[in-house]
């Protein structure tokens, strides 16, 4: 039976997930003239986790996105506090509930209903789609977007390989004694956290943190991956033992926050009706979790790629195809498996063996970790980069490094090559020539 007859398109664009990704999404299309519908369970709920950005990566936005703070100088720590860097680049923390609501004017200003409701199924004929409710009542649509983060579970990824995952406990809280040992924000403090006894609590996590004012400090231990997850449970105890380490006493509590991300699950797999949208079309960062800038620099393109094939009456799938490749063009694809690479190798470092990968990565030019974590630079740049870091890691690291090279050769040379781009050897001899 075909969709026209199952539920006549009573929208234009259906959106799963009304998080940032899904009202970013919507409150660009309803500015192109596309009538939207928001379905989300807790359409309304406030936006209370701490979303970090490089400051530089909102410049040039269609819509302004609203920061509570702004920190010019990050602060990176390795070995035990040793080695101090001060990154030269300005980290804001977004005011998720104000830029919300800058998205909602937007969206109630146009042709957009949001709708407190679980997207249970969806079902389509290549033409248009149905979206089945969680009560049983269907919605038509001509294109249905999943922007749920992947908890719809309607878009399939490309990747069979098993996610890592980065767990965060985070703490809002009024101290006394300072938790962040004079920094005002600090990105990365991979100090070991140790228990009563002295000894190294175990899997490598770091400290994240941000002065907000006053004795007031949001403060977070980060697992930037691992497989299995590292528990809350286990965070909230280190992320308690550190601050004991530091004599940071924590008087008053505003709120805790739980992080749980998936990564390295893969851009959606090419030919299905469902657009994804966000982290469920894989923009989270395999190796550093990053997702956010990449999704708001991303969604004017796609919002104009949707309204153009609507304009022309081009079927749903039609309209999803062109919006896949516009989001993972072929060379994006194996920069993407490059970066996979990376979270493999993150995956089997220890805490001293994180700290010293780390202390070569922000040791690199500026311009270079930069673009290796925006996750937009194209796989002949993250070989460089990843060849550069290779040189400055101790000989050990560099063996342990080379093997799990050769272990993943195939994916390697794949991610690579291609008939438009020169092969493995080419590209580490051009690395060679430019670091000289």
């Amino acid at each position: 039976m075909a969709c026209d007859e199952l539920q006549r398109p009573e929208v234009d664009v259906l959106i799963v997930g009304a998080g940032p990704a899904g009202r970013w999404l919507a409150a660009l299309l309803v500015r192109r003239g596309v009538s939207v519908i928001l379905v989300d369970p807790v359409v309304d709920r406030k936006w209370e986790n701490t979303y970090g950005v490089w400051t530089d990566r909102l410049r040039g936005l269609e819509l302004n996105v609203d920061l509570k703070r702004r920190w010019s100088s990050p602060v990176v720590r390795f070995f035990g506090g040793a080695q101090e860097r001060r990154l030269r680049r300005c980290y804001g923390q977004i005011d998720g509930n104000r830029f919300r609501d800058r998205l909602d004017a937007v969206m109630d200003s146009g042709q957009c209903r949001r709708l407190a409701a679980v997207g249970k199924q969806v079902i389509g004929d290549g033409d248009a789609s149905r979206v089945v409710l969680g009560d049983g009542a269907p919605i038509g649509a001509k294109l249905v977007v999943d922007a749920s983060g992947g908890a719809a579970g309607w878009v399939r990824c490309d990747r069979s390989k098993e996610p890592g995952f980065q767990t965060a406990y985070g703490l809002d809280a009024r101290f006394r004694g300072d938790p962040l040992k004079g920094a005002s924000m600090v990105l990365m403090d991979l100090c070991a956290a140790l228990g009563a006894d002295g000894r190294d609590m175990g899997e490598p996590s770091f400290l994240y943190g941000m002065h907000r004012g006053g004795e007031r400090y949001f403060v977070e231990e980060t697992a930037l991956v691992a497989r299995p997850a590292v528990s809350m449970d286990v965070l909230k105890r280190r992320l308690h033992a550190r601050l004991r380490q530091v004599g940071a006493k924590v008087v008053e509590v505003f709120g805790e926050e739980h992080c749980k991300i998936p990564m390295g699950t893969g851009p959606p797999a090419a030919g299905q009706p469902v657009v994804a949208f966000g982290a469920a079309a894989g923009f989270v960062h395999p190796a550093t979790g990053y997702q956010m800038a990449k999704m708001l620099r991303m969604g004017p393109e796609v919002a104009d790629v949707m309204v153009a094939g609507l304009r022309r009456g081009l079927p749903g799938d039609a309209i999803a195809r062109r919006v896949g490749e516009v989001m993972w063009p072929a060379p994006m694809r194996r920069a993407y498996e490059l970066l996979c690479f990376g979270m493999e190798v993150l995956l089997n470092f220890d805490q001293l063996a994180t700290s010293r990968f780390f202390g070569a990565f922000f040791g690199l030019p500026d311009s270079d970790w930069r673009a290796y974590m925006s996750g937009e630079a194209g796989p002949d740049h993250v070989a460089k980069i990843m060849w550069r870091v290779f040189r400055r890691v101790p000989m050990r690291m560099r063996y342990r490094l080379g093997r799990r090279a050769l272990a993943e050769y195939e994916v390697l040379r794949n991610a690579l090559w291609s008939r438009d781009t020169p092969a493995p050897e080419d590209v580490i001899r051009s690395s060679e020539v430019i670091d000289g």
